[in-house]
């Protein structure tokens, strides 16, 4: 059986797992979310930037930490060429269409598909599912972040007020 409606007065979803639903997946998430959160309750979460550097043409990629142990250098220059090539067989599935974007992330040596957003698009996000549109965002080291591009940025994370009347 689900929560009670109103419930929690905080959510908390960790280390970017929202990313890990498609578009529709994440739109029922915010709005159960919504739903068990109490008028002004808060949800906390982080969600993967849309805009960073990481998944543009230069696309981030893990470095070999050497080892003088040749079977310890062996395993993780065969891990780093797994990579490799998962990196050419799962670029081709990306989707950078319209409001969501579906992009190849480097963590487990290329074995995650993430959603990425920008700024404006979680506003949007937000908004259509009964939260405040003007979410906090902070940077992993805890800034607070302004503005759309935020190319440094791999992952920012949110703490959004659901509004106070339904």
């Amino acid at each position: 059986m689900g929560f009670c409606q109103g419930s929690f007065d905080l959510v908390v979803f960790s280390y970017n797992g929202i990313d890990s639903v498609d578009t529709d997946g994440r739109k029922s998430v915010m709005r159960e979310v919504a739903r068990v959160l109490k008028a002004g309750g808060t949800f906390a979460f982080s969600t993967f930037n849309r805009n960073w550097h990481g998944f543009g043409e230069k696309r981030a990629r893990s470095s070999v930490v050497w080892s003088n142990h040749p079977v310890k250098l062996s395993f993780r220059l065969l891990k780093h060429a797994m990579g490799l090539v998962r990196e050419r067989r799962l670029a081709p599935l990306e989707q950078r269409d319209g409001e969501h974007a579906i992009l190849l992330h480097r963590a487990h040596d290329f074995g995650i598909m993430v959603y990425a957003t920008t700024p404006g698009q979680l506003r949007s996000q937000l908004s259509e599912n009964g939260f405040n549109g003007e979410p906090l965002l902070f940077s992993v080291d805890g800034r607070p972040l302004g503005g759309e591009t935020l190319l440094d940025e791999e992952y920012f994370h949110v703490v959004a007020r659901k509004l106070s009347f339904s």
